[in-house]
């Protein structure tokens, strides 16, 4: 039983390997870059504005602040001299 049906060239197998090499290459690198992003993202809050104003026996306090990290910032509560937000009345 014989074949006719010939190998590829050393050369050719070379090619290929290297080939695949540097696409898993690039796809590793990107894959690191992303998880980079995710890991070094931050928050960053400052306070561009604040002003109280007096008015119907008490006071409006207006406070600005602006967001300049590059992840989302939540504010989940608020204190004034130590005191919760929702225990002021």
């Amino acid at each position: 039983m014989r074949s006719d049906r010939r190998a590829i060239s050393p050369v050719i197998a070379t090619i290929i390997i290297v080939a695949v090499a540097i696409v898993m290459s690039i796809a590793v690198a990107y894959w690191m870059m992303g998880l980079a992003t995710t890991f070094t993202r931050y928050e960053k809050l400052e306070y561009t504005a604040a002003y109280a104003v007096s008015g119907g026996g008490g006071w409006n306090i207006t406070i600005i602040v602006k967001n300049t990290g590059s992840a989302v910032a939540t504010i989940s509560n608020f204190f004034f001299n130590g005191i919760p937000f929702e225990e002021i009345s």
